[in-house]
């Protein structure tokens, strides 16, 4: 058999082959090229599809998206809208003009931009059984390096009622560098800072001009041991607290209603510092507040707080001038102190407290007061001493003691070494111990008890033989002059700025001589005649004394004048009326008195 060698190909045979194969691969490309054209030209729709796979795969409730489109470097959503149940509540989330910008090659997220995003918080408190928490060293990452939100509408409901902020926010953070995080409105902005491992942050809150409201600074130095430190200016910070909607709208209204709001006119330039320590993740904390105004001390408190029980103990001191005290403490003084001035002296003392929820505030109070000036209406002291004590909060027992070595009263009379001694049981004033030298003899206040509320308020003062000479001579009244002693009680009615003095009584404790020594007329009736040289043996008055300044005196006298109707026993009444220092002037040049005079002489003459 004979075999035939193949027959030769021609160069174009040969090439009709390769020709089929690249028309093939060709073809196949272009389908291909055609599919991923496809699927290019659908690619927000395919992204649009992925993600709401992806995102139905995570603890996400209910995802909705649209609006997807993207390319090498950015990514967009027209809306994503997600709810997620949290340990500590439900978040609902709605995301409008959502933008992403990224490097594919490098894996990495760079920034995400949002026009809007509505939030929502419904708080619930988590369940914190012992034991169960454990302590998180993780290392805190955020996703993307810039996060920026145009226009944030935050909701979070709380047991104190709901938080509110509508603004700005912003997030930064690159590897191994803290998270800065702004929130800023039109009236503030909170600015925040948190390291990589979340063990220390700072917070910073301004006015929207950039005056500082508050800085605080925390740290986590080890899983259980916290500490903190808080500087802010006090009035401030209580009208923040009191306006801005961050704060639950339960907290606001009880901030505005709270008794030191009424101070915060008195809280200008006072800055509040705060120190806080707990060794125990919060189970027991410690601190110290302190007070000063433009850098100067005025007080300070330790601070122990128990979150177990819980219990709040304050052991505060204080060395401040006695007009920024009051000032303090105004809202929580006796209505009829508020407007009482007080231009000198300085206040030490402790303060210790201990309070509890839904139970009355216990504590203690001790005070000194030295070399202190007071203006109260007419009555103005200078140098003195208190002592006030404040033994049981609950009802309100307190102690003042007041030794004042010179109380002036009006413009013409000065007292010396006043003494006082009162106790107070919730609105019940006990007047122990009144006394005070005064005119050669002594003033003391009747012991009694009265109600501060009711006005005016009403005591009884004592005198104990005044020296009648030193008394018209603080008259002011020449013309005038006498020997003798009195004393009698005095019921006075004290108001806010008054003194009200009604039906007081003054008796001679011993016989004396009363001088009148004005001008002599030919026509002198008897009185001013018995008056030029009075040796009485008995004298009484009834003393009246309106707030306008108007006095009423009337006097009833017994005695004889050796040159008057041969010495014969006379007896008349006197009554005086008008101003100080004229009182006596208007009332003895009245002269109408003659007929009880010689009323008077014709009953003496007839025994």
């Amino acid at each position: 058999m004979t075999v035939k060698p193949p027959a030769l190909q021609t160069p174009t045979e040969q090439v009709k082959p390769r020709r089929r194969i690249f028309l093939r691969v060709g073809f196949w490309l272009l389908i291909i090229g055609v599919a991923v054209g496809a699927v290019w030209g659908q690619r927000g729709a395919v992204l649009q599809w992925a993600l709401k796979q992806g995102l139905q795969q995570t603890a996400l409730l209910s995802p909705k998206l649209s609006g997807a489109w993207f390319d090498f470097q950015q990514a967009e959503l027209a809306n994503l809208q997600f709810s997620l149940q949290t340990d500590t509540g439900l978040v609902t989330a709605e995301l409008e003009g959502i933008k992403a910008d990224y490097d594919l090659r490098s894996v990495r997220l760079n920034s995400i931009k949002m026009a809007k995003a509505r939030l929502r918080f419904a708080y619930q408190a988590a369940d914190t059984a012992a034991g169960r928490q454990q302590a998180n060293d993780e290392v805190f990452a955020l996703p993307v390096q810039q996060l920026s939100i145009e226009q944030l509408e935050l909701e979070v409901d709380t047991p104190w009622g709901t938080s509110r902020f509508t603004g700005r926010f912003d997030a930064n953070v690159q590897q191994g560098k803290p998270l800065f995080i702004l929130l800023a409105d039109a009236d503030q902005s909170i600015k925040a800072e948190v390291n990589p491992r979340f063990n220390h942050a700072t917070l910073a809150v301004e006015q929207s001009g950039g005056r500082g409201i508050l800085d605080l600074d925390l740290d986590r130095p080890a899983p259980t041991r916290l500490q903190s430190n808080l500087t802010a200016n006090l009035p401030e910070v209580l009208q923040w607290l009191q306006s801005n909607s961050l704060v639950p709208v339960e907290l606001r209204r009880a901030i505005s209603t709270a008794t030191i709001i009424r101070s915060q006119a008195n809280l200008a330039n006072v800055q509040l510092s705060l120190s806080a320590q707990s060794k125990d993740n919060l189970a027991n904390l410690k601190g110290r507040v302190e007070l000063t105004r433009n850098q100067a001390y005025l007080a300070s408190a330790e601070l122990a707080l128990n979150a177990a029980k819980p219990q709040l103990v304050v052991d505060g001191h204080l060395d401040l001038l006695l007009g920024e005290f009051v000032s303090l403490v105004k809202p929580w003084l006796p209505e009829a102190i508020t407007n009482w001035q007080f231009p000198a002296g300085q206040v030490m003392g402790t303060v210790r407290l201990n309070w509890q929820p839904k139970r009355p505030l216990k504590g203690e109070i001790y005070l000194n007061g030295y070399q202190l000036g007071m203006l109260a209406g007419p009555v103005k002291a200078d140098d003195a001493y208190i002592r006030f004590a404040v033994k049981d909060l609950v009802k309100l027992a307190m102690q003042l003691e007041v030794d004042a070595p010179n109380l002036q009263l009006g413009q013409e009379t000065t007292l010396h070494n006043l003494h006082l001694k009162t106790r107070l049981k919730n609105r019940d004033l006990s007047v122990d111990r009144f006394s005070l030298p005064a005119l050669g003899g002594q003033l003391l206040v009747v012991p009694d008890t009265v109600n501060i509320d009711q006005r005016p308020v009403k005591f009884t003062l004592e005198v104990k033989n005044l020296d009648l000479a030193q008394l018209l001579d603080s008259l002011n009244y020449p013309q005038l002059s006498g020997t003798g002693t009195l004393s009698g009680k005095l019921p006075l009615r004290l108001a806010l700025d008054s003194i009200e003095l009604k039906d007081g009584k003054l008796t001679g404790t011993r016989p004396g001589v009363l001088r009148y020594q004005g001008p002599v007329s030919d026509n002198e009736n008897l009185a001013f005649s018995a008056l030029r040289n009075l040796q009485y043996h008995s004298l009484q008055a009834k003393l009246n004394y309106q707030p306008d300044g108007h006095y009423q005196v009337g006097l009833r006298l017994e005695g004889k004048n050796p040159r008057v109707l041969s010495g014969h026993a006379v007896a008349f009444n006197l009554n005086l009326n008008g101003l100080l220092p004229d009182l006596l002037q208007k009332g003895i040049l009245a002269g109408d008195f003659e007929k009880p005079i010689l009323e008077q002489v014709k009953a003496a003459g007839r025994h």
